[in-house]
């Protein structure tokens, strides 16, 4: 994070003013000042925050600097259906602009709610973007489909967003909204479960200012996605996800997605799921001595893509290709590399960009292993736009 202070007893002060009220007391010293904040991307600033709060012009202009400072997430628009059946899909379309002079530096994940009348949740999943990536000044757009459980009961729902501290997982950050309810939640709208609502107004909102409830934990603690711990995957194997050491990258789109393989090393019990399972711990490896090999991860919806990381284990590829397809059956390659076979090395992460295409389907297709056995990898991870 990048702090400092105005140096009112050093250098050029002729657009700077001599004190905190002077800054802010007049228009184009503020804009000085916020120029200023934008160029180094400055999350906290000294000195002039000694200013008087008497005065409503300085209170004004105080407001408009602090509003430039770090990071500040606003919502612009939200699109969604108007209702969708139990069991049904729910996309959902949000454009985030950065408004601020920073970006957040954390992996934090960002959350979609379903809450009833009395702001219940009953219904939670996690939306696939790295907020890190949202920087200053930017429009982003953020596109998710949800399943929506068969059971849950029909009725009028509100479409609620938090940002979650990972250690703690509770809300612990906040969209700079006036939408907003207490304890971190930012409400988009209502929807209904097999209804029409009968209204698509909001009431009742609370105070960004004094909500004070929001905080953050330092320890660890084991999470679920989507109650997957057990998975069941042929030929035979059965393998259990260890919730402690999985980490889910909130960008990651491949995470935990069903994933289909060429083929599989089943002496060490290395099957297909463990190349998105988010436990760096264990890993996916093909039948030794096969070429081509590939492993393929359905995203479940389309996504705008433009990146992918490979966690490889010593026995990687040397001559592979990155492919997308729509269908799962017409392939299109947007990245290739051929190596060659010397000075390939194992045990690297490598992270790949190629220009932004939209895919349902991402396949890594390997053409030429580095070592005389097979292909191991980690994790494969897909990133959006």
């Amino acid at each position: 994070m990048i702090s400092g202070e105005t140096a009112y007893d050093w250098g050029d002060r002729s657009l700077l003013g001599g004190s905190p009220n002077e800054t802010l007391g007049r228009n184009d010293s503020t804009d000085y000042v916020i120029g200023w904040i934008k160029r180094t991307g400055a999350s906290s600033l000294g000195w002039i925050s000694d200013y008087s709060g008497i005065d409503p012009v300085l209170r004004e202009n105080a407001a408009l600097m602090q509003k430039t400072l770090g990071y500040r997430f606003v919502i612009t628009s939200a699109m969604y259906p108007v209702s969708v059946e139990p069991g049904g899909n729910l996309p959902l379309n949000l454009t985030v602009v950065n408004t601020g002079s920073a970006p957040f530096y954390y992996q934090w994940p960002v959350q979609m709610n379903l809450m009833d009348e009395n702001r219940n949740i009953v219904f939670s999943d996690f939306i696939h973007v790295d907020i890190r990536n949202w920087t200053p000044g930017r429009t982003y757009k953020v596109f998710e489909v949800f399943e929506i459980p068969g059971d849950l009961k029909k009725g009028e729902y509100i479409i609620a967003l938090a940002i979650l501290d990972p250690a703690g997982f509770v809300p612990s950050l906040r969209f700079a909204n006036m939408n907003y309810y207490c304890g971190g939640y930012t409400p988009l709208g209502k929807i209904g479960i097999g209804v029409e609502p009968k209204s698509f107004e909001l009431f009742d909102f609370d105070s960004l200012y004094y909500d004070r409830s929001l905080y953050y934990t330092l320890e660890q603690g084991a999470f679920e996605i989507e109650d997957r711990q057990v998975y069941e995957r042929e030929p035979g194997g059965t393998g259990t996800l260890n919730i402690e050491t999985a980490v889910q990258l909130p960008g990651n789109l491949a995470f935990q997605k069903p994933v289909s393989v060429s083929s599989t090393e089943t002496q060490y019990d290395n099957f297909d799921y463990k190349v998105n399972d988010g436990d760096p711990g264990t890993r996916w490896s093909s039948a030794w001595d096969t070429d081509p090999s590939w492993v393929v991860v359905d995203l479940r919806a389309e996504y705008i893509i433009s990146r992918v990381r490979i966690q490889w284990e010593w026995s990687r590829a040397s001559a592979y290709e990155i492919q997308v397809s729509n269908d799962g059956d017409s392939w299109t390659t947007v990245y290739s590399i051929d190596k060659g076979v010397e000075n390939v090395t194992g045990n690297i992460i490598e992270e790949i960009t190629f220009d932004p295409v939209a895919a349902t389907f991402v396949r890594l297709y390997m053409t030429r292993r580095a070592l005389e056995w097979g292909y191991s990898i980690f994790e494969f991870e897909i990133y959006e736009e």
